[in-house]
């Protein structure tokens, strides 16, 4: 990057832009966004939070529940589904 991370985050991004972040477990992520979303003052949508949500009446961390396919397949047509309606409203 030839330009300050700072810079390029808050002149060349487009409104609307969608980021995703992913990587292993304490890889920054959370803190890396974090910055983003002030910089730019975009939404930060996190699969942990929207899983809280979705499976607010189970136990997220029984072994059966988190790996269920349709308990993990909600949770990303969840945040599809808000990152789809950020879009439309022209958010990032």
């Amino acid at each position: 990057m030839k330009e300050p991370f700072r810079d390029f985050m808050s002149s060349r991004l487009e409104s609307g832009a969608i980021l995703i972040a992913c990587g292993l477990p304490a890889s920054y992520k959370t803190e890396t966004t974090e910055v983003i979303a002030r910089i730019t003052g975009y939404r930060i949508l996190r699969t942990d939070m929207i899983r809280l949500d979705v499976l607010r009446n189970e136990d997220i961390f029984d072994e059966k529940v988190a790996a269920d396919m349709d308990k993990r397949t909600r949770v990303y047509d969840e945040m599809f589904r808000m990152a789809d309606e950020l879009a439309r409203e022209g958010q990032g």
